[in-house]
């Protein structure tokens, strides 16, 4: 079976996205061939660059009107747009315009070639006020791929509401009825599974994130941070790096959450305040797991704290992550890593349940869900479970490791077939 496997997102600035694509990948592979990709660059947000191609930027007609910013504003930007709430639309319009533009015809291109499209559902299915893009590009991709007779499996998804718990019903009903082209459905945790059910029906299957089959992979890399750091520097290298990059011997991490950037104002503020607090009992490492973490530079150069940007090799950061006494963080990937790596979380809200499910998974015995934004009170209180997570620790990686295993089973049980 040739599948065309849809959103790798490695190609995005968030460890996450890096580390689950491939790990999906990586399973896919070793059972079904994989003869296309389709990146995250298109299916995350309209990205005129990425939609258009070279062939329709390098024609005489675009350079011209491109230097009258007024005329581009207006006719251009949004020229190879096609996503629309309405599924049915945003395909239509989608074959209105794919022979244009070459990514669009490329795409379409992939579709038909495969036997199969799998969708790696990541945590695109929010339903949120108002709508997200990514979700809708998923939509899109299942009806064409449906258009076409293709096999069409939906896999490692979250399906949540937003952060405010609120649901988007109208999206609700355009999912449920694309969905039910999906030959199968998995969600890749039980509060995305309880979600599905009440929501859009009951074609979908409990598979943990694929990014628990790391397991077997992380070990390798696990003294890596301490034993050459210098290795995880990115390109460009910084004169600031090679004298700061090296972590402590012992030292907690912090990194952001999905909800931070929303306010970064209020998140560089709340967070300098953690910093400073925490830093009078442990050494803190900052770390910034995706682009919505970059504030988090800010607050490192106001606390005089040591902090790893996005750019550094993922399993160098997975490595900061096992050597950690606790990790802190509102990130769903980033603390798969670290509890893969048996360091105890601390967990901060996020644009989702996503902090609210992974406890649970762990049998985490630590299930307070703090604010992004945390106040005198939450600073306090995630200092006493820091404490407690420091003193638990090998009790805590002792549950991790137990419900990893199980889920490694699943993962390897799973089969399209």
């Amino acid at each position: 079976m040739k599948i065309c496997f849809v959103a790798d997102n490695r190609n995005r600035k968030n460890w996450g996205c890096r580390a689950t694509s491939i790990a999906l990948k990586d399973l896919l592979s070793s059972k079904y061939t994989i003869s296309d990709t389709i990146y995250g660059d298109l299916t995350f947000s309209y990205d005129f660059y990425s939609y258009t191609g070279e062939k329709f930027q390098n024609s005489f007609k675009f350079k011209f009107f491109s230097r009258i910013p007024f005329v581009y504003k207006f006719f251009f930007r949004n020229i190879a747009s096609f996503i629309d709430f309405k599924t049915e639309k945003s395909l239509s319009s989608f074959f209105k315009i794919k022979s244009d533009f070459e990514p669009l015809k490329t795409l379409d291109n992939k579709i038909q070639s495969a036997d199969a499209v799998v969708l790696n559902g990541e945590g695109s299915f929010i339903f949120s006020l108002p709508e997200r893009y990514d979700t809708k590009f998923y939509l899109f991709i299942i009806a064409l791929a449906k258009h076409y007779k293709k096999k069409i499996f939906l896999l490692n998804a979250m399906f949540s509401p937003g952060a405010s718990l609120e649901i988007n019903q109208d999206m609700i009903c355009e999912a449920k009825k694309i969905l039910s082209y999906c030959d199968i459905i998995t969600a890749r945790d039980p509060l995305s599974f309880q979600f599905f059910k009440e929501h859009l029906g009951d074609k979908v299957t409990f598979v943990p994130d694929a990014l628990f089959s790391w397991k077997k992979v992380i070990p390798q890399y696990l003294n890596c941070s301490k034993d050459f750091p210098l290795v995880g520097i990115p390109t460009p290298e910084l004169d600031s790096y090679w004298k700061d990059f090296i972590p402590y011997n012992q030292y907690i991490c912090i990194s952001g959450s999905s909800l931070a950037p929303r306010h970064k104002g209020k998140a560089i503020s709340t967070f300098i305040n953690l910093v400073t607090e925490l830093k009078k009992k442990w050494n803190v490492v900052l770390l910034a797991t995706c682009a919505g973490d970059s504030f988090l530079e800010i607050v490192a150069k106001e606390t005089s704290t040591k902090f790893i940007p996005v750019e550094t090799n993922l399993f160098f950061g997975t490595s900061i992550l096992a050597q950690s006494q606790v990790f802190i963080s509102g990130r769903w990937h980033p603390s798969i890593l670290a509890s893969l790596c048996g360091t105890p979380c601390v967990f901060l809200k996020s644009n989702s349940h996503k902090t609210r499910a992974l406890p649970i998974m762990l049998d985490n015995p630590l299930k307070t869900e703090f604010s992004c934004f945390p106040n005198t009170d939450d600073i306090q209180d995630i200092s006493i479970e820091v404490e407690h997570s420091i003193a638990n620790k090998h009790q805590i990686s002792n549950l991790y490791k137990k419900n990893i295993e199980q889920y490694c089973q699943i993962i390897e049980n799973f089969k399209l077939d």
